[in-house]
């Protein structure tokens, strides 16, 4: 099975209203940057996080968007809705935990 390859992200938006912030990220062409062999290249991508402060802390919502081009088996959706998707969250959560504590 070939792996996938993420076009470069670029920055589209970045805002902060009060104490909310908002980023959004979309993949890019970049005709110097060729196509692995062994690779399968996600030619659309976009993500969209929005991070509120809280009394209570931090709330952060993520969307995100990529299509591969390419058939995906259901072992790996299964093993990214049971492990994948938790294990980023996770480590997501013990990242916020780290920043808060280094002010």
């Amino acid at each position: 099975m070939k792996k996938k390859e993420k076009l470069n992200l670029k920055f589209k938006k970045k805002k902060k209203i009060d104490d909310e912030i908002a980023v959004v990220q979309q993949s890019i062409v970049d005709p110097t940057i060729p196509q692995k062999e062994d690779s399968v290249r996600v030619t659309e991508y976009s993500q969209i996080i929005i991070a509120t402060k809280k009394d209570t802390g931090s709330e952060v919502a993520m969307y995100y968007y990529d299509d591969s081009g390419d058939h995906i088996p259901k072992a790996i959706h299964s093993w990214a809705a049971q492990f994948g998707v938790p294990e980023f969250i996770e480590s997501l959560q013990r990242a916020c935990i780290r920043y808060r504590g280094s002010k």
